[in-house]
Parts: structure tokens; C-alpha cells; sequence
């Protein structure tokens, strides 16, 4: 990455990536803006357009790669064209959503990705101040889209508007109350959603891969915030969908916020396993349009990329210290209204749960480790203990449009909340997914319910039979058949 690489050895101070709502951020925004716009009157062919950038992430289509060769045939027909080559080896390239991709590379991946995009923008708008903003979605003041991407008719401002943003009626299934959200005319993005729907609860996490039925930073983050917001902001034709998220200007603050997390948790204690990365090469284009290559054992710290933010998150979200031990509690045996059958033990496999736009229920069978836990818990959960609900092996066979709130208990009403769980991250269900990260499903989702069993919200006449209940946040595509392939409780 020549190019790169001498910009960051010239450099005396790291450059610093500012706040979308501050005055510099507003002004790299306006810088932005004027970029996009060139990008996207360049042809396709072209490394630095914008079409060519949003096909890096993904080509618009299904999630598989069988939409590759056809779509660079159509770009590229039977010319020469060198940067023919450069789209085959990078279109497509997400990490991680197909086959044979690493699900612990979707933040190195992602750095690359938005590093190199960023210095694209000062390359094609001659500013090489420019520096990308992040968008603070969990500040509650910055709830809503920044201005700048709501003005359709504003000369300037105009290339970072997109119609594919999420409108429609929300009723609260807890208090029946209706919600107008209209992410284009500046509704908060969770708007009607239950308290810390978007949260930091990654940054908890002590290690950066998944680790005995813990969540690890890297899977946490990947789901929250990373996948409710782009279910929050996008629909199926925008940021809600993988293959057409990176059309949408304000898909890269938010990776730049994301890449913001996961700098908050270095600084807070958080360790990358880089010696593991080093087998992991990807390809992009630089501000020249010219081919780049980066090891992911080598983008672990933003300072040595060159590059600094104005702001982190603070220690309060830092890693804890717990000791992990897995006892697995309740398996999902059958479907709801299906006789339940013995208990099983800790290895044993579990059934699909497919989620739709209505309610659908889960029912659990404990083991007699968890029958015993369930009945002691309520009183005094064990020492150094947390106990979790871990959804495993998450896919989809299309959009599928919203998060989902997760329950336990029978309903919204008489359940307690734990979180909402994405399908954004989730990968397509007709795809091998045993090389993602090493886990069956590569993508899980997990929720500490400990303080929720100690208060006695989730009372033990609830663990007796458990019942994880599910109600989407929004509009859903009952045919994308969203399905969590596992359901288990562990106290770990």
C-alpha cells in the first residue's frame, strides 16, 4: 500500500475523524458531499466511482456469488480493462457474509474498506484535510440522520440523500402506542423502541472472538449496534440489506463509528488476536485507483493507520473481568404446540426457530443442571456468575427488513424484555456456513439476563418452563424466513 503508507510515514500528527454534529464535521460533510457527487458521475469501470466502492461491499443482488462474473460482464463486457481484474478481486468481498469468509474479520475488513474509500474522497475532491465524521447514534442527542442526508433538493447536499430509508407505523406491542417513523424527515431512529435498544454491551466483552458461550467484542459489535442501526435506518432496497447497504453516504459514518467502537474497546483493555490474522490479505483501490493490499495483522491500531479520533467511548463500557465456565441450562427441542421430549444433555443439537411478522414462541427444555439452577437462581445467582441467553447459527433467504425484540416469557405483555437481535449480520441460509469464525452458524447473538433473574423480573416460575417469545420491531419479510438455528440459557 505504497501510497498509504507514505501519506502515514509524512504525516507529523495522525489525522483526526470528527463528529457528524460538530462544526468540523460539518465541514468534512460538505467536502463529502461535493466528492460523492463526482464519484457518482464517474462510469462503473472506474476503481474511485461510487458504484465501483458500493460493489466492493457487496453487488447488488442476492447473497451469493454467483451475481459476481455476471455483473462484471456487464460492466466490463470482453475489454482488456485492467481494472477488470481489480473487481474480481474485490467486489464482494464483505467480510463476512458468504462462504469461506472469517466471521472475526468483518472489523479488519471494514477498516481497510473505510480507510481506503477515505482517502478516495480526498483524492477525487482535492481536499487532503479530509478526514471521514463518524455518526454518534448512541449520543441521545444524535438520534436522528444528520441533516446533510435529508435534503433531496439542496445543490450540494443532495448526493447524500437516498429514498430507501425506513417509513412506516410502529404500534408498541407493550403499550399499544402508535409511532410515525420517517428516518428522511429526522424521527430518531428508535423512536418507540424500548430503553438501550442500540447499546454498548460489546464493549463488555473480554475477549475480541466468541469464548465458551460468551459473546466476544467482535460478534457483539457486529450485532449491536452495527446491525440494528442498519436496520433502524435502511429498508430491503437501502442500508437494511447487505447487497445495497453501501449505496447509502451514510453507510460509511456509521462503519466510521463502528471502527470508533472498536478503538474505544482497545484503549479500554480490549486485546486483538493479531497473530491470528496474518493468513488474511484483502485488495482495494486507493485514491489513485490503483490496487492496495492490507494484512489484517496489521491494521489492529488506528495510529500506526494514521488516524485518530476526536472522541472515545469511556471506560464505564470497558471489559469485564468475569471467568468464563459454560453450563448449558435449556435447549429449544421442538416447535411450539410439539410435544417436548426428554431432557438432553449439554451437547445436544437443537431445532430451528423461523421467525415471522407476528409473535412465535420458543419453548425450552432444562436440563436437571438447569432445573436445579433455575429453582436456586432467583435467590442468590452464583458468585461471579452471569447467566445468558445465547441465539446461535442466525440466517435469512432475503431482507428481512427489521430487528426483532426478544422475550422471556409467553409474550410482550407478560414477558420481560432482554434486547432486540439483527439479521443484518446473519448470513444466507443456503450457504456452508461451518468456515465462519468457527461456529456452526458463524453468526450468534447473546443477552445477559443476570441482573433480570436476581431482581425477579425473570421469576423462576418463568425458568420452570421456559419461553422465549419474538415480536418484530418493524415491518419484516415473513420470506427472507429469518430462523435462529439454536435457543440455549447457560449460566457461564
Amino acid at each position: 500500500m505504497p501510497g498509504l503508507l507514505a501519506r502515514v510515514a509524512s504525516a507529523q500528527q495522525p489525522t483526526v475523524r470528527y463528529n457528524a454534529y460538530s462544526a468540523k464535521g460539518k465541514q468534512m460533510l460538505a467536502i463529502y458531499a461535493d466528492a460523492v457527487g463526482k464519484m457518482m458521475a464517474l462510469q462503473t469501470k472506474d476503481p474511485r466511482s461510487w458504484d465501483f466502492q458500493w460493489y466492493t461491499h457487496f453487488i447488488p443482488g442476492p447473497q451469493n456469488l454467483t451475481t459476481k462474473l455476471p455483473k462484471i460482464l456487464e460492466v466490463y463486457g470482453a475489454s482488456k480493462d485492467p481494472n477488470r481484474q481489480l473487481a474480481e478481486q474485490m467486489w464482494s468481498m464483505c467480510q463476512s457474509h458468504l462462504k469461506a469468509q472469517n466471521a472475526y474479520m468483518f472489523l479488519p475488513w471494514h477498516r481497510m474498506y473505510v480507510l481506503c474509500f477515505e482517502e478516495i474522497i480526498r483524492a477525487i475532491s482535492g481536499k487532503p484535510e479530509f478526514t471521514l465524521p463518524y455518526w454518534d447514534y448512541l449520543d441521545p442527542t444524535q438520534k436522528s440522520l444528520p441533516e446533510e442526508f435529508r435534503q433531496p433538493n439542496d445543490p450540494l447536499y443532495k448526493s447524500l440523500y437516498r429514498p430507501d430509508r425506513n417509513k412506516y407505523v410502529y404500534t408498541d406491542p407493550k403499550t399499544g402506542k402508535t409511532y410515525n417513523i420517517d428516518v428522511n424527515a429526522g424521527t430518531p431512529i428508535d423512536l418507540g423502541q424500548p430503553e438501550g435498544a442500540i447499546n454498548l454491551n460489546c464493549m463488555q466483552a473480554t475477549t475480541y472472538d466468541d469464548a465458551s458461550g460468551v459473546a466476544g467484542f467482535c460478534n457483539g459489535l457486529n450485532s449491536n449496534p452495527h446491525g440494528i442501526v442498519h436496520d433502524y435506518v435502511g429498508n430491503e432496497k437501502g442500508m437494511g440489506y447487505v447487497p445495497t447497504a453501501a449505496n447509502d453516504p451514510i453507510f460509511w459514518l456509521h462503519h466510521s463509528n463502528v471502527d470508533r467502537v472498536w478503538a474505544s474497546w482497545n484503549k479500554n483493555g480490549g486485546q486483538n488476536p493479531l497473530s491470528e490474522w496474518t493468513s488474511y490479505d484483502y485488495t482495494f483501490a486507493d485514491g489513485n485507483g490503483n490496487a492496495v493490499s492490507y494484512n489484517a495483522a496489521k491494521v489492529g491500531d488506528t495510529v500506526e493507520l494514521g488516524y485518530v479520533f476526536d472522541a472515545y467511548y469511556g471506560a464505564q463500557f470497558g471489559p469485564g473481568t468475569a471467568k468464563v465456565e459454560t453450563l448449558q441450562l435449556a435447549v429449544n427441542t421442538a416447535p411450539v404446540g410439539a410435544a417436548a421430549p426428554a431432557p438432553v444433555q449439554a451437547a445436544a443439537a437443537t431445532g430451528p426457530t423461523v421467525l415471522g411478522a407476528g409473535l412465535t414462541r420458543a419453548v425450552l427444555t432444562s436440563t436437571s443442571e438447569g432445573t436445579a439452577l433455575f429453582q436456586a437462581a432467583p435467590k442468590a445467582p452464583a458468585a461471579g456468575k452471569r447467566m445468558v441467553l445465547e441465539l446461535s447459527q442466525l440466517v435469512q433467504s432475503g431482507p428481512v427488513g427489521q430487528a426483532f425484540n426478544v422475550y422471556i416469557g409467553e409474550d410482550a405483555k407478560s414477558g420481560t424484555y432482554v434486547g432486540q437481535v439483527s439479521f443484518f449480520p446473519a448470513m444466507p441460509a443456503d450457504m456452508d456456513h461451518s468456515a465462519h469464525g468457527g461456529t456452526a452458524g458463524g453468526v450468534n447473538a447473546y443477552f445477559d439476563i443476570t441482573n433480570e433473574v436476581a431482581s425477579g423480573a425473570i421469576s423462576a416460575k418463568m425458568l420452570a418452563k421456559p419461553v422465549v417469545a419474538f415480536l418484530p420491531a418493524g415491518p419484516v419479510n415473513d420470506a427472507a424466513k429469518p430462523t435462529v438455528g439454536a435457543i440455549l440459557i447457560r449460566q457461564v
